[in-house]
């Protein structure tokens, strides 16, 4: 199977390729679909809806920069955008031991492909910042802006303040910025972000 793919249906609205590059993810959101999609069983832990499969998630995707380097001359000079991550977040505590993220844009960038990011990390995300260029964007996936209800839902998430900080720095640097707003479970607290990042 190609690391990198077409997204289908509902999500080819945020881009037109894709790459997860790790399989689960320990934000422990509650409202998740990944595991309904991939067939992934969800148990409770502490209060917490964690993802697992033999134990083992999350992981690195087999072979994972092997293959991208295969499959990446291919795609070289496209103009459609790839989206890291839609099943995962590129910027989970997996990141900071391996510096996947890191190492799989770089791979896009040797081949001229443009690609944006979307995650709930927030500084963890701030390191790689240096790596974007004119055609790349940075997004944000925010449900709440209240903190309260934001660590109910997304446990282990960054706060929404702290994800609209990073959007702030690296709008400062010039890079397209985005907000994910999904899902809506408050519409009132969905109106409050966009209040609070539209700029």
């Amino acid at each position: 199977m190609s690391l990198i793919y077409e997204p289908k249906g509902p999500a080819a609205e945020y881009s037109l390729l894709a790459i997860n590059h790790f399989v689960g993810c320990s934000h422990g959101c509650t409202y998740c679909y990944v595991p309904r999609i991939l067939h992934i069983p969800k148990i409770a832990f502490h209060g917490q809806v964690i993802s697992r499969v033999f134990g083992q998630l999350p992981r690195l995707k087999y072979n994972l920069l092997g293959r991208l380097r295969e499959e990446t001359p291919k795609f070289a000079g496209t103009d459609k955008r790839v989206m890291l991550c839609f099943a995962c977040d590129p910027y989970q505590p997996l990141n900071d031991d391996t510096q996947m993220t890191r190492q799989v844009i770089q791979i896009l960038r040797e081949h001229a492909i443009p690609f944006q990011i979307l995650t709930k990390a927030g500084r963890r995300s701030e390191a790689d910042l240096d790596l974007y260029g004119p055609r790349d964007a940075y997004a944000a996936t925010m449900t709440f802006w209240d903190y309260d209800q934001a660590i109910h839902y997304e446990p282990y998430a960054a706060s929404p303040l702290e994800r609209a900080n990073v959007l702030c720095v690296a709008h400062a640097m010039g890079i397209e910025t985005w907000v994910s707003l999904e899902p809506v479970i408050d519409p009132e607290q969905s109106l409050e972000i966009i209040k609070q990042t539209h700029e």
